[in-house]
């Protein structure tokens, strides 16, 4: 039997689940929500909840995670604001989740999980157009039409508590009066009689269940719905009378041809044995499937507006260039800095820089598609979208401080982010934490209003080039290994920090080292909570450039091309064994195009990469040593004085445009031996596959106590 992990976020209780792909609940617990708690703390309980059901269901395999969750949220769920909870604002909870339980995660709006969960096990069990609604402290629902759910485009179709039934009504939040949310909901009951609706008159019962039946006809006159199927802790709390009262109104409204005759029933009534408080569950675990083949499944075309703003940015493209550009590999290595940073520029002043960002902050507030369809024209002309640098500081700590910095950290980094005045790199890896992050020793501690930092860091990409790095430090070494944890945002320029560049077996120092020998930073460049970093850790490592599953394909098949020309100026082109090892590299470029439609898919729909990212890390870093390593034997006595232009970049293939010459090739060489080790070794991807993907048994651990007691146990001499 497959399995799904379910989980319910509502504004009075969480909940979670074991949901078998029959409908069975194998285990569940919930708990009231705590609305008052911080954010934190109440995903604390919800991963306790989690954990349990998971342990009361024997552990079993889970395929995915699906989440039901009041809104309202941004596309596929990336962020979400459920109104009754405020600790809760634009929270990244699809992302914690899938960091928490290893699953990919599909996350919905609970009304639409429970028209989900109504449409497989509940009253609409069979029926092709519903509508599913939850009258509670809130008032929402979904609609199915046709035999699909509608989504609409942020996911929030079918809000039909924003639909008007009594136009002189209260006040909503949404700008109307008198919408179902002002009048039925548990907090406007409250509101307007002074008394909890758990005490509600009869009167207000059955004036209650009028609105519900009205707003009800309104959709079904409207979509030619045949059921609506209503639960939440105010319509059913209310019962019997409440119904009666939504069906007389219904079928007083609904008096069309073809929505006369159209119900109304109590959520999981048609199904004996089952009771509508397991629905949400099996809603959100049918919301996992559903999520889990849109996952799995691509799509190879763009619609219409995708392709009007490819021709923008091809008309940017051809205005911007020079005539006659090959791409910036094919610019004299001593140019390619200059051009990079006047490209930049350029970029900035067209609003294409921070692209992701949102336009009030100096993005280009582009949508995931035309992020896309960007990255694809940029990699085809051999142009970048920033200086090596921007990675660090637009795509990793840029979009971390816009989504944990304070107002006062955005309005103080990131302008200065977009104009280059602060340049960035990334303090994590360090010798004894590298793969093992959650090991890092490098300490801080605060001293009156800053921090002071002692420890080393390593592998610092462009370290050299950066005035700012941001630092994972340890901050109370007595708490266990991720919880004490602090995102510090550090200057460099200060006598307490120094860079030492590593030299690479190309003779270039791309990577380096940096020392912190009482370094110090204002206790005001905390990002997230103090011991709380490692949150803010994985929500920006999360920040994996969607638009990279269009650009590599793109990337190795340009490189794969430059070797068939190589094969030919070399005359071994018609060399039979040669000929077999270029076509398995072009089967595995072909594939690797494909593994990234699937995942353009995933990200033009809003979607976080999952653990399975990790199967394209794997399968473009093992097939670029083997590419790499043809060139090399084709090349044959003329790759041992490699004369020519070397590369001008570390990683992955040559820039576009870049000379055939032997030095290209043999530089390249060097850097893919590098490539199954940095960002995250060939041996970590194969456990994440095999944990995360696949489902395999964990590495056995050792129960870990506090940082500081794990490493008196590793230093221990063995017994």
């Amino acid at each position: 039997m497959d399995r799904a992990l379910a989980v319910d976020v509502g504004g009075t209780k969480l909940a979670a689940a074991v949901v078998g792909d029959d409908g069975s609940v194998e285990a569940s617990a919930s708990t009231p929500t705590a609305a008052a708690a911080d954010g934190e703390a109440l995903f604390e309980t919800l991963a306790g909840l989690v954990e349990r059901v998971r342990e009361e269901a024997g552990r079993p395999r889970l395929a995915v995670c699906g989440v039901g969750c009041g809104g309202p949220m941004r596309a596929g769920g990336s962020r979400v604001s459920p109104l009754n909870i405020p600790a809760w604002r634009d929270f990244p909870l699809r992302d914690r989740l899938a960091e928490r339980t290893g699953l990919a995660v599909a996350l919905d709006n609970d009304a639409k999980a429970l028209a989900l969960g109504e449409g497989w096990v509940g009253a609409a069990a069979g029926w092709s157009n519903f509508l599913a609604m939850v009258v509670s402290t809130g008032v929402g629902g979904g609609i199915v039409l046709d035999g699909r759910l509608l989504d609409g485009a942020d996911g929030n179709a079918g809000h039909i508590g924003h639909v008007i039934v009594e136009p002189e009504g209260r006040a909503c939040a949404c700008g109307g009066r008198g919408c179902l949310e002002a009048e039925a909901s548990g907090p406007a009951i409250a509101a307007v009689t002074g008394r909890p609706a758990a005490d509600a008159s009869p009167e207000v019962v059955a004036r209650t269940g009028r609105l519900v039946g009205r707003g009800v006809a309104s959709v079904a006159n409207l979509l030619d719905l045949r059921l609506a199927c209503v639960a939440g802790s105010v319509a059913l709390g209310f019962g019997a009378p409440f119904f009666a009262a939504a069906s007389a109104e219904l079928e007083a409204s609904a008096r069309l041809s073809f929505s006369r005759g159209a119900g109304s029933c109590p959520a999981g009534w048609a199904r004996p044995g089952r009771w509508w408080g397991r629905l949400p569950s099996a809603g959100a675990a049918w919301a996992a499937w559903r999520g889990r083949s849109s996952l799995a499944g691509m799509d190879p075309t763009y619609p219409a507006e995708g392709e009007a703003y490819r021709d923008r940015i091809r008309a940017f493209l051809t205005q911007q260039l020079p005539e006659g550009w090959a791409g910036i590999g094919a610019l004299p290595r001593e140019e390619v800095q200059a051009f990079a940073q006047q490209w930049r520029k350029i970029l900035s002043e067209h609003g294409l820089l921070a692209a992701s960002w949102p336009a009030e902050v100096g993005g280009g507030g582009l949508s995931p598609l035309e992020q896309v369809v960007m990255a694809e024209e940029f990699a085809k002309a051999g142009v970048p979208v920033g200086t090596g640098n921007d990675v660090f500081g637009i795509q990793m700590v840029g979009n971390t401080i816009l989504a944990w910095g304070t107002p006062e950290q955005k309005a103080h980094f990131l302008p200065r982010i977009l104009s280059g005045e602060d340049v960035w790199c990334q303090g994590y890896s360090e010798p004894n934490a590298g793969s093992d992050l959650a090991n890092l020793g490098c300490r801080a501690v605060l001293d009156g209003d800053e921090w002071v930092i002692d420890g080393q860091k390593i592998w610092t990409s462009a370290g050299h080039l950066a005035n700012w790095i941001f630092v994972l430090a340890r901050t109370d070494p007595d708490a266990s290994r991720h919880k004490g944890i602090t995102f510090l945002l550090v200057p460099m320029d200060q006598p307490g920090v120094e860079v030492r560049p590593i030299a690479m077996i190309s003779g270039e120092s791309e990577f380096n080292e940096v020392f912190f020998t009482g370094a110090r930073t204002p206790a005001a460049n905390v990002v997230g909570e103090v011991h709380g970093g490692w949150a803010v850790a994985m929500t920006l490592l999360g920040y994996e450039r969607g638009e990279a599953a269009a650009t590599m394909p793109i990337m190795f098949r340009t490189e794969l091309d430059r070797l068939l020309e190589l094969a030919r100026e070399q005359g071994r082109a018609d060399d039979p064994l040669v000929r077999q090892r270029l076509a398995w590299c072009h089967s595995k470029v072909e594939i690797m195009r494909y593994l990234g439609m699937r995942a353009l898919t995933r990200y033009v729909k809003g979607e976080h990469p999952g653990p399975d990212g990790a199967i394209s890390k794997l399968y473009w870093s093992e097939y670029h040593q083997v590419v790499t390593e043809l060139a090399i034997d084709i090349l044959g006595p003329a790759a041992l004085v490699p004369e020519g232009r070397w590369p001008a970049s570390s990683f992955q293939a040559d820039l576009p445009g870049a000379p055939n010459d032997p030095a290209s090739w043999v530089g390249t060489f060097y850097n893919a031996r590098a490539g199954t080790i940095y960002a995250g070794t060939s041996q970590v991807q194969r456990n994440i596959i095999g944990e995360l993907v696949l489902g395999l048994p964990k590495e056995p651990r050792a129960p870990s106590q506090s940082w500081r007691d794990d490493q008196k146990a590793a230093a221990a001499p063995a017994a």
